[in-house]
């Protein structure tokens, strides 16, 4: 019987290294949108998966986390 990863405690090196290069991508993604390069509806859509109904009404929440306003 094999171990499932996805529900183990245990910590590998690939695991590792998928988390940070996420960490790094969302970085890389915030840093544009601060630099005027992405707009926030993009992001939210392109990058987070919502609708546009529902990306334009989280679009003030998401602004605070990204520009720590």
């Amino acid at each position: 019987m094999g171990i499932n990863i996805r529900f183990s405690d245990a910590k590998s090196e690939l695991m590792e290294h998928i988390t940070i290069s996420r960490e790094e991508h969302e970085r890389s993604l915030r840093d544009q949108i601060r630099a005027g390069k992405m707009s926030m509806l993009d992001y939210l859509m392109q990058y987070k998966g919502f609708r546009k109904e529902h990306a334009e009404k989280l679009i003030p929440s998401f602004e605070k986390v990204i520009f720590r306003v």
